[in-house]
């Protein structure tokens, strides 16, 4: 997959690759949730609360991206553009942003 210098993709963010089926990206999830939760010590004291909470929700993003099948197939297609800059929101069946703040805090 083509990327600019500075690009995250959400399997940069998970830190796997881009066969990775849904066992290897959800073990890679949860791995990456912990490292930045609220129990670990070394994002505690480390960094800002809101800092925090924006990583957790790229995580989150990533997590319901590449596990649905439509999703990934979608940001596949994205990132492998060559104008493709950044982590971008996961889109809903109607092709739409999805807000994924709420996925992220549980609501």
């Amino acid at each position: 997959m083509p990327k600019l210098q500075n690009e995250e993709t959400f399997y940069d963010l998970l830190r796997i690759g881009p066969t990775a089926n849904v066992a290897e990206i959800t073990a890679a999830y949860q791995s990456v949730k912990a490292a930045f939760s609220k129990d670990s010590l070394a994002t505690y004291s480390l960094m800002p609360a809101e800092d925090t909470q924006a990583i957790l929700v790229k995580i989150e993003t990533a997590y319901v991206t590449l596990t649905h099948i439509d999703k990934r197939r979608v940001y596949d297609k994205r990132i492998s553009q060559p104008d493709f800059t950044s982590i971008e929101e996961p889109m809903n069946q109607n092709h739409e942003n999805v807000d994924v703040h709420e996925i992220a805090l549980g609501l």
